[in-house]
């Protein structure tokens, strides 16, 4: 039973944040929506970040308004099970790391218990169902003050470990709440079975509007580049489920029309070297395809904002493993610029194909190639200033926070009436 919290809007609750990805030092370019939102919480609540440690960041630091702690669970030299990539993926391109993973759930779970019993934690937030709520709901069972815990699901954890179905099922059937950041997941959550008493809500990662804007464009970048023609952008990992080879195949067909043309691959994978062959085998021309690498977060909007068109060729691998919300979609939107989507059903939950953004077929380059020149051949659409205009008032990080710590509230409400 929760611990009976308050839940005025002028108190605050002691939560405890677990994440596997969470920025390293300044600059870093992992992903960094668990920071954007928890400093937001932080605002509103007493907030204490709970990370794993990476050689060359501090194990103790205070990032904006919230304290940080990192736990060691394995040598600091070589490869980690949580080196800035997502775990999932880490695991199927290094088999061996899966020896670290009872190490990470041990250190983990021991540094859970001591911060539970000695900062009297109201609410625990785990995101991913797993190892993050795993270990909330684990060491957490024997404690006589036990505090709620909310897991937030972000997709790769429903839809990349199927096997573990039972397991996530018994997981969240223990918790206070469970928020998901699109319909999509929400419907596989109750395919597998949630218990009508636990709270479900579909809550989406946010976006920092402000520094997402259009007037991030940048001349300069166009002049590093070397492109004089339209300039098509990508954003994200370089893996399977991304998609990322069906754009590059499209390609050969954009350059046939415009010639000068560039495609910027912004990011990193493990399928980095497989798709530099790829433009070898397509003889694309040399300065068209440009991998740029991972950029930080406080960059990215001048390269979302400069291009003219943003393209995520997400597909839905054999195993049903696939994109779970999609969040550089809504930062590419916030920038302005028109959006491609493939047709997954979790882009339809912000992208309307003709009105904010537009959505292809899967795994069918003709069909981008097709769009990107259709969009190119039309540039007095409004389709960006609408997606502009939707990410607005529907995903700035300010409305996103106020409905996670509302939902927080909530959660704590029901439980101190049990």
């Amino acid at each position: 039973m929760l611990k009976s919290c308050p839940v005025d809007e002028m108190e605050r609750m002691n939560i405890l944040v677990l994440t596997s990805t969470f920025p390293r030092w300044p600059g870093d370019p992992i992903p960094p929506f668990v920071y954007e939102l928890s400093r937001r919480l932080a605002d509103r609540h007493n907030l204490l970040v709970l990370a794993p440690y990476m050689h060359g960041a501090q194990k103790k630091e205070k990032i904006a308004n919230i304290e940080v702690l990192r736990f060691k669970y394995w040598l600091e030299k070589g490869s980690l099970l949580a080196d800035g990539h997502a775990m999932h993926s880490n695991l199927i391109r290094n088999k061996w790391l899966w020896l670290q993973v009872p190490f990470f759930l041990f250190f983990q779970m021991l540094m859970i218990r001591r911060i539970v019993k000695s900062r009297g934690i109201d609410l625990i937030h785990a995101h991913w169902i797993i190892p993050q709520c795993l270990a909330a709901v684990v060491s957490t069972l024997f404690l006589k003050r036990k505090p709620g815990i909310v897991a937030t699901l972000h997709g790769g954890d429903i839809f990349g470990l199927q096997w573990a179905n039972g397991l996530k099922r018994l997981l969240w059937n223990r918790l206070s709440g469970l928020t998901v950041v699109s319909t999509t997941i929400r419907d596989e959550v109750e395919e597998i079975g949630i218990r009508e008493d636990v709270a479900l809500e579909v809550i989406p990662m946010g976006v920092d509007t402000k520094l997402f804007s259009p007037g991030q464009y940048s001349p300069e970048l166009r002049r590093r580049y070397g492109t004089g023609g339209p300039l098509i952008i990508y954003v994200g990992r370089f893996s399977e489920k991304k998609g990322v080879e069906y754009l590059v195949r499209a390609m050969p067909e954009v350059l046939a029309k415009y010639s000068s043309a560039t495609l910027l691959l912004v990011g990193y994978g493990e399928q980095e070297e497989e798709l530099r062959n790829l433009c070898r085998d397509l003889a694309l021309p040399d300065g068209r395809i440009v991998f740029a690498g991972p950029i930080s977060n406080e960059k990215l909007p001048h390269y979302y904002a400069t291009a003219d068109i943003f393209v995520g060729p997400s597909i839905r691998m054999p195993d049903g493993n696939r994109e779970g919300a999609g969040t550089t979609f809504a930062e590419a939107m916030s920038c302005g610029i028109n959006v491609i989507a493939t047709d997954l059903p979790n882009f339809r939950d912000f992208i309307f194909d003709g009105e904010n953004g537009f959505i292809v077929k899967q795994k069918d380059p003709e069909a981008i190639a097709k769009k990107i020149l259709d969009i190119l051949g039309h540039p007095d659409r409004q389709t960006g200033r609408n997606a502009r205009k939707y990410v607005v008032r529907h995903y700035d990080w300010e409305i996103i926070s106020r409905r996670y710590s509302d939902f927080f509230r909530s959660v704590a409400g029901e439980k101190s009436e049990q």
